[in-house]
């Protein structure tokens, strides 16, 4: 009994989010074609499959692991330094354990298709490093608001990167933590 679980991600995607796993994907860099082209062939296999696209993944961050945004907030915040973050793009920010919980579900129900696994806040991520700060008790007056335009970036990201997740709350169940919820979780707080 072969049951085949892809991870894909929301970078199949271009802009004019929020997307449902009905939408046209229309990737804006390699990453996401090459996902996108991973897919068609998940779906062309003939296997029974499940694809689930997160987004912007955080939680605990254990031994070896590279930090993840949370993380890089609260080390910097910590250590006094200032930093500039975004407030020009939007994220449904996913706690990895939310996707864990997910395809959990996928697998035990033996449900077949796309499922966005997602968080169920939109957030930009300058309100995330926000909420990071106030929960930890960190100074929020070291975080500046920037545009996307402020940063060099290597590969183009949409600015609404949102996913929808009425299909996985009813057919899975899916009940994901809110980004305050999860950062509580994620620092043990």
């Amino acid at each position: 009994n072969i049951y085949f679980v892809y991870i894909s991600t929301d970078f199949v995607f271009g802009e004019n989010g929020p997307h449902d796993e009905a939408t046209t994907p229309d990737p804006l860099n390699f990453y996401g074609e090459s996902k996108l082209q991973a897919e068609h062939l998940v779906q062309l296999s003939g296997l029974p499959f499940a694809i689930v696209r997160p987004v912007f993944i955080y939680g605990q961050l254990f031994l070896g692991m590279k930090p993840t945004f949370i993380h890089w907030v609260q080390q910097n915040l910590q250590n006094g330094k200032p930093i500039k973050v975004v407030n020009d793009q939007q994220r449904t920010p996913t706690f990895v354990t939310d996707i864990c919980d997910g395809i959990s579900a996928i697998i035990n129900q033996k449900v077949q298709g796309i499922f966005h696994l997602a968080g169920k806040d939109i957030i930009s991520p300058y309100a995330m490093a926000l909420t990071v700060a106030r929960v930890l008790g960190l100074d929020s007056s070291l975080i500046e608001p920037v545009t996307s335009e402020t940063f060099f970036e290597p590969v183009k990201r949409a600015k609404l990167s949102v996913l929808k997740i009425d299909k996985a709350r009813e057919k899975l169940g899916y009940n994901p933590v809110s980004f305050e919820e999860g950062v509580k979780l994620s620092f043990s707080v």
